[in-house]
């Protein structure tokens, strides 16, 4: 059976430790439930809407729909 696909998306952490390590932790919690999982750190001041749908868009073309 595939495994289900996570993608997720926080704030910048930059040097927020405790972030970091929450970020780090619900990975690694989701991975041992078997579940694919994919972090990303999203700046929205040098991102766009468009930026943020075409990787999503590629994550569930490399994920799901194989």
């Amino acid at each position: 059976m595939d495994k289900k696909s996570i993608l997720i998306l926080t704030q910048p952490l930059g040097l927020n430790y405790g972030g970091i390590l929450q970020a780090y932790a619900l990975q690694t919690y989701l991975k041992q439930l078997g579940f694919y999982v994919e972090t990303l750190d999203w700046d929205v001041s040098i991102s766009t809407t468009r930026l943020l749908l075409s990787i999503i868009k590629r994550f569930l073309k490399i994920n799901i729909l194989k």
